[in-house]
Order: structure tokens, then sequence, then C-alpha cells
């Protein structure tokens, strides 16, 4: 509680405002920067002394996550394929759409009610949301709201292959009316 009532403190002098409480936004105050996402990318490669990283390398504890980041499954670890991952991992919910289907990439925040609202007024053909990368929320409040849209309207959810969703991803994921998982999804 205490670093978000630092993180309020928009002008620095140690005292929170109600101006200061209303205006903060809570989305933004947990993403890294660009800087911190490459500094931890180049920490991972110092950790193991070589780039691209073979996953043959990687610590038994850390070989669940790293192979998640593999997206081309060639058994390398790649800065690109890092950088997409933490990526996505640090920026709100987004979705594309093709045809009945809606494609969502990012993380669950505060915003992402309004942006599933949003998504069905714009696109009243859509019937099913295909999870690309969803690795959790920071709102479990806006989470069960969104799930709970989900399910009022009537959405199916599907996992493909070689994809995970963890936190609220997986609420996310069972608030579907009918819900798709495939192998090794």
């Amino acid at each position: 509680m205490l670093g978000f009532i630092i993180a309020m403190d928009a002008n620095k002098d140690k005292a929170v405002t109600l101006t200061e409480m209303i205006d903060f936004d809570f989305a933004s105050a947990f993403q890294v920067s660009e800087e911190d996402i490459n500094e931890r990318i180049d920490g991972i490669f110092e950790e193991y002394g070589i780039n691209p990283l073979p996953l043959k390398k990687v610590k038994k504890e850390q070989l669940g996550r790293f192979s998640e980041w593999d997206k081309d499954h060639d058994g390398l670890l790649t800065r690109k394929e890092i950088y997409s991952y933490m990526k996505t991992d640090n920026t709100p919910v987004k979705f594309s759409v093709q045809g009945e289907t809606a494609y969502m990439k990012g993380v669950i925040t505060a915003s992402t009610p309004a942006t599933v609202l949003q998504l069905l007024f714009e696109h009243p053909e859509v019937t099913s949301i295909e999870m690309l990368t969803v690795p959790g929320s920071i709102d479990d409040i806006a989470n069960l709201r969104t799930s709970l849209y989900v399910h009022k309207f009537g959405l199916n959810t599907k996992l493909n292959a070689n994809i995970s969703v963890a936190s609220g991803g997986t609420d996310f994921f069972l608030a579907g009316r009918q819900r798709i998982v495939e192998k090794r999804a």
C-alpha cells in the first residue's frame, strides 16, 4: 500500500492530495519502461553468457517460463522473442478482429471492461475470443467484470497450441460459454 501512496504523490511533496489520488493511473503505474525491459533482457544474456540462448542451457527452475518465450520453437531464445513477450506482459489488452474472431493480447487492466464493451459495440459479429498472450491481470475487479461481459454476451474463448495464459487470463478464459483448448496449450 505504501508503494501506491508514494506513486500517487505526483509533485513529490510527500503528501497525497485528493486530486493526485483521483488522477492516479493504476494501469500505467504497473508498466515497466523500455529501459527496464532492455536491462532485464541484458541481464538474462549476461547471466548465461550466450546469445541466442539455447534452452538446453537454461536452469531447470527457469525453463518453463523461458520455453514459453521461444515462439518459433527452435530451442533458441533470442532477444526479439524475449522482448516481444515482455512488451506484451507490459501492455493493456488490445483486440484485433478477423471475421467472427477477436484476437486478444495483453494484460487485463482497469480499462479492459470498457475495451471489451467497445469491441462488442463496434464488432457485433464477434462470437469468439482467441487468447494469444494474456499474462494475467493487475485489477481483479476489472478482470471479474470483463469475464462477466464475456459470459453474458455468450462469447466463446479459445487457446491454440503453444499458447499460455496465466492468473487473471485463466479466469477470463473460463468465462467463455464454450471453452476450446488445443493440445499443448
